[in-house]
């Protein structure tokens, strides 16, 4: 699967994108771009790798698997899936201060190849994180196959 990260005004928004043609990144109408409030990134695995960074953030393990986090599903020729991150660790994202070590910890945490990779991650999920925050709205995972 392909995880992508973004920011939505409210839950029925972001769960609207999983019926889109594209998802919520590509080319998007107008409509669709008032739902969609910063330009969507790649990023990990949700169920898993997003849980070992709020355990490295936060020290919880949700359960991101669980009902209430998925928003929305589709099999329409493909499996996509809406998911809500946590406030928790949207708020722990927008105020992280030393990214180099969280970087460091959660690229071992996770099972990132490099620290590299983790930190492109964490740099993207922290500004939307910002986003969401600041505009008083929802970060989400959108991952099809």
């Amino acid at each position: 699967m392909e995880y992508w990260y973004l920011v939505a005004a409210t839950d029925e928004d972001a769960a609207a994108t999983v019926d889109w043609p594209r998802g919520p990144f590509g080319s998007l109408d107008a409509d669709q771009s008032a739902v969609v409030l910063a330009t969507p990134v790649r990023g990990p695995q949700f169920s898993q790798q997003l849980a070992e960074l709020g355990k490295t953030l936060l020290g919880w393990r949700h359960d991101l698997e669980s009902p209430e986090h998925k928003l929305a599903v589709s099999s329409n020729g493909q499996l996509s899936v809406v998911a809500k991150v946590p406030a928790d660790l949207v708020t722990a994202l927008a105020t992280i201060e030393d990214i180099d070590e969280i970087a460091e910890r959660w690229a071992t945490a996770a099972g990132f190849e490099t620290a590299t990779r983790a930190r492109s991650y964490l740099d993207d999920l922290c500004r939307l994180a910002w986003t969401a925050l600041q505009t008083s709205t929802g970060l989400y995972s959108f991952s099809y196959t």
